[in-house]
């Protein structure tokens, strides 16, 4: 038979009480098994990135641990707790990644150039043949006593 919601919100509200008054880690391992998979995909959604979601259930959880004490039951229901630490990391780390700025390799810069710069080369190329053929024409319209020149 399996348990409830409420029955499974009550086994959570108790193992967050033990993790904050006596550092259980047994049940912090059971607030750990619910919410580490739902954490991943609620970052996951904030972030549009794997890597990212991994980082923010990690520091997520870690927050639950560390800030265990202050989380009171009257003020709200467990979730929304949990889930507001989730998405004041995730606001964090947006702002982290912002203020940093954007490492760029060599190699991009270079191939862009080159690839730019082939790109001039076809075009000088088209230009030149174009010029070349207007040149060869003008010359052939030249009296003959100016094209020994």
């Amino acid at each position: 038979m399996s348990k409830s919601d409420e029955d499974i919100q009550l086994e959570l509200i108790e193992a967050m009480s033990k993790v904050a008054n006596h550092r259980d880690k047994q049940a912090f391992g059971l607030l750990f098994v619910h919410y580490a998979s739902r954490l991943f995909y609620f970052a996951l959604k904030c972030t549009g990135d794997r890597q990212t979601a991994r980082d923010v259930a990690q520091e997520t959880l870690a927050m639950i641990w560390q800030k265990a004490h202050l989380y009171n039951q009257d003020r709200g229901a467990l979730t929304t707790w949990v889930y507001t630490i989730a998405r004041n990391v995730c606001y964090d780390l947006g702002r982290q990644k912002s203020r940093r700025p954007q490492l760029v390799s060599s190699q991009d810069v270079y191939e862009d150039y080159f690839e730019y710069q082939q790109d001039i080369d076809q075009d000088d190329h088209q230009d030149l043949n174009i010029d070349k053929a207007i040149l060869l024409r003008l010359v052939h319209q030249l009296p003959t006593e100016q094209c020994d020149v």
